[in-house]
């Protein structure tokens, strides 16, 4: 089983993770100095994020809604993508302020670069848990590896995900509660689904905090036992930038670690009458579909997509189809079924970028 305190090299019960993510705007010099006002803050840990957007979109993906300005997904993703080189550089940086560095990882490819660039921990985001195929990959590496459960409709879903790490041979795992909705409403996080996953998986659970305020469910959150507290960070709100509005600023962080070292002292008794006075952001505790979420869902939730023309009759394979977000498009087969798509033939001529039906395949008879 994962050990928090031992991944994160913490003392204390809650390890607080700032999410740098592509808050540093492609200037390794922000990253740096958001790097050193997280440890100045009491943070634990900083995290990035690495992807490529030829492995996440299609070319012609759609604008997403919750970001203002006028290009396509694929070209704001474009934009954001980490330089590899960086990493090595910057998880030195992080090492010499106290923290460990970590990122989330988006593809089989960003993941072996992570890992060949000496990454230590491991982060699958909300919109890759139903890609068995990355879960799997990464999971091989036999790193602790958090697996983040944002857009997952129920716990089915979870369980999907760690059974893929099993078979990997991988038991190091850890889980995040989070509300993919940017920012997060308060009466939304049902932050009474932490101590029941962690009852119902046996895993350490965190929570992914996309709400505005910085203190209020990270408070509440470590009440209730989360193991980790993540939060997105900024150097200032107003900086562009799709993350930076609701991530908290060096001031805002200081307060959160305040708030969280603060919650771990509370007796039980203090612990409940908080909880009792917020039962509306505690929640059912009950993992289920949040409405907000749906949208996102249907952009990002992977798909089988054609990544060049198919012609009837061609056979499906790694170098004609691809796992990637639909961005729009309409989905199709879910990322675990991707063995069984490859090695069928297409029964109609399938255009570059749309998802793969069933309809679309004659597949490969079983021996």
């Amino acid at each position: 089983m994962l050990s928090v305190k031992d991944v994160f090299k913490t003392r204390n019960e809650t390890a607080v993770i700032a999410e740098i993510g592509i808050n540093h705007n492609g200037d390794i010099k922000i990253a740096k100095k958001m790097i050193e006002e997280a440890a100045s803050a009491g943070a634990d840990s900083v995290k990035f994020q690495k992807f490529t957007a030829r492995n996440m979109y299609p070319e012609k993906s759609k604008k997403l809604d919750y970001i203002v300005n006028k290009e396509s997904i694929y070209d704001v993703v474009k934009k954001y993508e980490m330089p590899v080189d960086w990493v090595a550089e910057l998880m030195d940086y992080s090492k010499q302020h106290g923290l460990i560095f970590f990122s989330s990882v988006c593809s089989e490819e960003d993941a072996d670069e992570m890992r060949k660039a000496g990454m230590q921990i491991f982060k699958i985001t909300s919109s890759e848990l139903t890609h068995i195929p990355l879960i799997k990959h990464t999971a091989s590496f036999r790193k602790p590896l958090l697996l983040s459960t944002g857009l997952s409709t129920g716990y089915g879903v979870i369980e999907d995900a760690i059974n893929a790490c099993a078979q990997a041979g991988n038991n190091k795992i850890g889980l995040f509660h989070c509300i993919a909705i940017y920012p997060a409403p308060l009466k939304d996080c049902n932050l009474g689904v932490i101590p029941l996953m962690k009852k119902i998986f046996g895993a350490p659970v965190g929570w992914s905090d996309h709400t505005e305020d910085p203190v209020k469910t990270p408070y509440l959150a470590t009440i209730l036992g989360a193991d980790m507290i993540e939060k997105h960070f900024t150097l200032d709100r107003k900086m562009p930038g799709p993350d930076q509005h609701f991530a908290v600023e060096p001031k805002m962080l200081k307060a959160m670690v305040t708030a969280v070292r603060e919650a771990e002292g509370l007796s039980e008794s203090e612990k409940q009458k908080i909880l009792q006075k917020n039962s509306k952001i505690v929640g059912d505790g009950i993992r289920h579909a949040v409405k907000g979420e749906e949208y996102l869902r249907k952009f990002v939730n992977r798909t089988i997509i054609a990544k060049k023309n198919i012609d009837k009759g061609e056979m499906i394979s790694k170098e004609n189809v691809s796992v990637l977000r639909p961005g729009g498009a309409e989905p199709g087969i879910e990322p675990k079924f991707f063995d069984t798509v490859i090695g069928s033939h297409a029964t109609r001529d399938i255009k570059v970028g749309r998802s793969l039906t069933w309809d679309d395949l004659l597949l490969k008879k079983s021996r």
